[in-house]
């Protein structure tokens, strides 16, 4: 089941779904007799694709989503708070693990991003661990190795590092971090996006 929702699950984003409206479609025009169904579901394509083929309609559909949640307060304004985090948690976002890649070539866009602002506010709060998290899915080193070892070449201490690498989804991660962190304090950080489908579920570990 785990297997079968990461195959299906990228063909009902909205690209591929457009895809396969348009795919189908033309199938139909040429192929079959249905022409009705087939024209339809071309026309239907085009209308889902000329929209989402521009940056400011995803921007507008992201940003009730990525404005839910303020970004982690500043240095300044963070040692006015009395409540001192344990952790820094960072959720993977995918990577290719390859010897004929560089390193930093390795993760993904949305990891990198996340990883570099966990070792930011990792800093900021002196004594916290940081605590990457992510498994292995179709790669066979974790997606939690390869931010480790970005956040070694970076300059973060080993011994700061604490690696989860038994998750699939995040569902996981919010049930083995939470076995992890106990009811310590810690900095949930992930892309704006994701972020209220996390909190959701690590709110369900409280």
């Amino acid at each position: 089941m785990f297997l079968l929702k990461k195959i299906v699950a990228p063909f009902l984003f909205p690209l591929p779904l457009t895809l396969l409206c348009l795919i189908a479609g033309i199938f139909l025009l040429w192929f079959s007799k249905k022409q009705k169904t087939g024209k339809i579901l071309v026309t239907l394509g085009i209308i889902l694709l000329v929209p989402s083929s521009f940056k400011f309609t995803s921007d507008a559909m992201l940003r009730p989503i990525e404005y839910k949640y303020a970004a982690f307060p500043s240095k300044t304004e963070y040692n006015k708070t009395q409540s001192k985090p344990n952790f820094v948690v960072v959720l993977g976002g995918g990577h290719i693990s390859s010897n004929e890649l560089p390193l930093l070539s390795q993760i993904g866009r949305d990891s990198l991003a996340r990883l570099i602002e966990g070792i930011r506010i990792q800093r900021e709060i002196k004594g916290s661990k940081l605590l990457l998290s992510a498994g292995k899915v179709f790669d066979p080193i974790s997606n939690a190795e390869i931010m480790s070892e970005i956040a070694k070449a970076i300059g973060v201490n080993e011994k700061d590092i604490i690696i989860e690498a038994d998750s699939r989804d995040t569902k996981d991660q919010a049930r083995i971090i939470k076995s992890i962190v106990g009811d310590k304090i810690f900095v949930l950080v992930t892309s704006a996006s994701h972020m209220p489908r996390s909190m959701a579920l690590f709110k369900k570990w409280e």
